[in-house]
């Protein structure tokens, strides 16, 4: 098997995944996904236009922001009800 071939295997899988939780109604999940996807390409210094290279320039240091206040999956189970 290729790299090629172990590329489209892995990004076919994300994609899946992140269109699964879309389809059942886990918007906040599938959003922390990417984030998180997005966190990780961050940490080794890719830039991905539109995405992580806009105007906005944030105030506060990435050390010094405060974890998400909410509880994600407690979130999800009252977007579930709600549906």
């Amino acid at each position: 098997m290729t790299r090629k071939d172990l590329y489209n295997i892995s990004s076919n899988s994300i994609i899946n995944l992140i269109e699964e939780m879309l389809e059942n109604g886990h918007e906040i999940e599938a959003t922390d996904t990417l984030n998180k996807c997005l966190k990780r390409v961050q940490e080794h210094d890719v830039s991905i236009d539109g995405v992580t290279n806009t105007s906005y320039t944030n105030t506060i240091d990435v050390q010094n922001q405060v974890p998400y206040p909410g509880d994600l999956q407690r979130e999800s189970k009252i977007q579930d009800i709600i549906k």
